[in-house]
């Protein structure tokens, strides 16, 4: 899978097919598309994110809103913002979510 398909497969179809991908294509294709949106270093996103998500309360139904507005404040602000911050977001919760499981199941 390519990036720009990233960017443009219909949202229905976008977290399935990422669950098929390795955590180093999802990786790739999160830095690309912070590169190309005017973002700073992934690995101080991804790492602020990790960090952020036990703060949040277990009880709390927007983790998803919290990384979004951590990923939105990496991205320029352009027209298309929303939408690619909505997909980087999807991407890093993915990856997290994979190197969580990782980590728990040995």
């Amino acid at each position: 899978m390519k990036t720009q398909d990233i960017l443009t497969l219909p949202e229905a179809k976008l977290a399935p097919q990422l669950a098929h991908l390795k955590v180093k294509e999802l990786e790739r294709h999160a830095q690309k598309i912070l590169l190309k949106n005017g973002g700073g270093d992934y690995n101080q996103l991804i790492r602020t994110i990790i960090q952020t998500i036990p703060k949040l309360s277990a009880e709390s139904d927007t983790p998803y809103q919290e990384v979004q507005k951590l990923v939105r404040a990496e991205l320029e602000h352009s027209d298309a913002i929303n939408d690619i911050a909505e997909r980087l977001s999807v991407i890093i919760m993915v990856i997290v979510t994979k190197k969580f499981q990782k980590i728990h199941n040995g």
